[in-house]
Order: structure tokens, then C-alpha cells, then sequence
């Protein structure tokens, strides 16, 4: 079905449909169904079946973001040779945390930067970190605050993490088990 913008359904009047032949009418009559049927569908989303992507109107879209966009990322960080010698690999949550620029020094010397342009570099560094104080939240950025996904993370979208991605964050070193899934015990109320 083609898209409708304002402009076909403003010319969508009832001289229209009556000037239609009967198989350009059907047709027509099929794409508007369609059209109210996604859109009721779309009225009817709750945190148990959404699968659109997230945003400020509809705060259900993890389960999307997990099938979807996030699936791919996860599949490469999966897949990933964490002993190359190539690479370093840095976790957000470590560079959020380093207040005293020893991981940054770290990655710099990795890469190769000589002593003397370290200082500086992790003047920069310091500068645009979330720690300074000196960046504005953004979508990506909200806060300096580690596991926030805990506050929004339902039972479905833990149950729907470890059935696409099963072990991976006890394989990346984030959790020991697969315990934080369980949320027996906890009340509708709390963080998770």
C-alpha cells in the first residue's frame, strides 16, 4: 500500500470514490482498511506489546529497540575478538566513572600519543565527559548514572532480552547469572 499523505485523503471526498470503477474501489477501499486497521493496532500498544521504536510517547519501544537496531550491535559486540591485540576494548560504564582520567591516559597511551600531548589530550577529554558538567543531556546521554535500564526494564523486555541475547552479559562481565531477569518478589513498584 502506497503511503496517504494530507493531501490524498483531502481529495478523498465522496465525488471521488462515486467517479471510482468498482475494481479501483475495492482496491482504495482495501488500502483504507488497512490504514484504520494499523492505526486502531497502533491505539491498542501497551508495555505488553509494542513493538514500535521508543521515544517520549511511547515509552514500550525497548522491545523493538531489542529486536531491531539493537540486535544488530549486540550481535557484532557478541561476535567480537576481545583478544585482538589491535584493539582496546572500553566499557561506557568504566569511562563514565573515570573522574581521575586513568583509563583516558590509558586509551591515549594505547593509541599511540607521546607524553607530551597526553595533558592536553586528557584536558579535552575531561571537558567532554559527562563528569565535568560541561555537556547537556541528549537523547543518547542522560545522565552519569550506571544500570538505568533497571528503572525501565519490565518483566517482558528482561524475558525478551535473554531469548534473543541469552548469556551475553554474563559473557561481556556486566552480570554472573542470569538472576537479574527474575523478578519474582518484586512489587509493581519497584526499580527494575
Amino acid at each position: 500500500m502506497a503511503k496517504l499523505d494530507k493531501n490524498d485523503l483531502a481529495q478523498m471526498n465522496e465525488d471521488y470514490f462515486k467517479s471510482l470503477e468498482k475494481e479501483r474501489l475495492v482496491e482504495v477501499a482495501k488500502n483504507l482498511h488497512q490504514l484504520a486497521t494499523d492505526l486502531w493496532e497502533k491505539q491498542q500498544q501497551s508495555s505488553e506489546n509494542s513493538s514500535q521504536p521508543p521515544s517520549k510517547d511511547n515509552p514500550y519501544g525497548f522491545l523493538f529497540e531489542m529486536e531491531n537496531s539493537s540486535a544488530y550491535n549486540i550481535k557484532l559486540i557478541d561476535n567480537w575478538d576481545y583478544n585482538n591485540p589491535a584493539f582496546i576494548e572500553v566499557k561506557y560504564e568504566d569511562l563514565i566513572l573515570d573522574v581521575d582520567l586513568f583509563l583516558f591516559h590509558k586509551i591515549f597511551t594505547f593509541l599511540g600519543f607521546s607524553g607530551e600531548v597526553i595533558p592536553e589530550l586528557l584536558r579535552i577529554a575531561y571537558d567532554n565527559s559527562i563528569f565535568s558538567g560541561n555537556l547537556r543531556k541528549s537523547v543518547h546521554i542522560r545522565s552519569a548514572q550506571q544500570n538505568q535500564w533497571k528503572k525501565y526494564f519490565k518483566p517482558q523486555h528482561k524475558a525478551k532480552f535473554l531469548e534473543l541475547y541469552g548469556d551475553i552479559l554474563i559473557k561481556l562481565g556486566y552480570e554472573k547469572n542470569n538472576d537479574w531477569a527474575d523478578h519474582r518478589g518484586e512489587s509493581e513498584d519497584s526499580p527494575r
